[in-house]
């Protein structure tokens, strides 16, 4: 299972830094009644992913891998504070974890929002 969200969110990863290149639609425009794609070099956005980025998204992978640990009746108790850890960074609860948070994803050149909007949405508080 944790093998599965992993592949799904480095899937997720180079989507976004790609600008959804390398899903199945590319991008076209419309020029009248012509479906054309853009022919100018700006247009072609192509991530290069050193060693360092892939570190720094490797930190966002474990933080996800971590807030999604199955916690049984005899789990211990580091299992629930790293999943509840990993949860609150990537909500970026307080003024800390949202700097780090910004600080990680500015390295692995990922969204910032939309990390935390996906992960509001994923492990909401409580009422």
């Amino acid at each position: 299972m944790r093998a599965a969200w992993a592949a799904l969110l480095v899937m997720l990863l180079d989507s976004w830094s790609s600008g959804f290149s390398n899903l199945e639609k590319p991008f076209t425009f419309r020029t009248g009644s012509v479906k054309s794609h853009p022919t100018s070099p700006i247009w072609v956005h192509d991530p290069i992913l050193t060693t360092e980025r892939r570190l720094w998204r490797g930190v966002l992978e474990q933080a996800c891998a971590d807030a999604e640990l199955p916690l049984g009746v005899e789990a211990d108790d580091e299992l629930f504070i790293d999943q509840d850890r990993a949860r609150r960074f990537l909500r970026a609860d307080t003024l800390y974890e949202e700097e780090g948070l910004k600080l990680v994803c500015d390295f692995a050149d990922v969204p910032f929002d939309r990390v935390v909007l996906w992960a509001k949405k994923r492990y909401a508080l409580a009422a």
